[in-house]
């Protein structure tokens, strides 16, 4: 599937102010990276914190797993997330890629969000059993 394909068929569920706006998909070598908008009117921004809005660690948690789910087709309904690191904040109007890549083997998924390719956070789903 093309980027172009990826990006049409991706079906965010909800109210769509609280997604970011997919500029574009690229699949290769067992991981996908997405390039994400963050609009300043993200409905998360919304009193955190008043005056100096900021995305919430636990929103880019949530993004990672629903684009996860949808891309690579499968995801575990019980899973630990492991090593989770926030290294800067994600502001009203940042372009960040989102690097999701799978270890079928170990049961893990990976996720880094990068802006300008600096570290903003990363973490990993695993299987509960794993």
């Amino acid at each position: 599937m093309s980027a172009a394909q990826h990006s049409r068929a991706l079906s965010l569920p909800g109210d769509p102010a609280q997604w970011p706006q997919v500029a574009g998909v690229r699949e290769g070598d067992g991981q996908f990276a997405l390039e994400l908008q963050v609009p300043e009117s993200l409905c998360w921004f919304a009193g955190h914190f008043p005056g100096t809005p900021v995305l919430p660690g636990v929103v880019q948690v949530f993004w990672a797993e629903c684009f996860a789910r949808q891309l690579f087709g499968r995801f575990p309904d019980e899973y630990l997330l492991r090593n989770l690191k926030f290294n800067q904040m994600v502001l009203p109007g940042a372009a960040l890629t989102l690097t999701l890549a799978e270890d079928v083997q170990k049961g893990r998924l990976e996720f880094r969000y990068t802006q300008a390719d600096d570290a903003v956070s990363s973490g990993a789903f695993t299987e509960s059993g794993a």
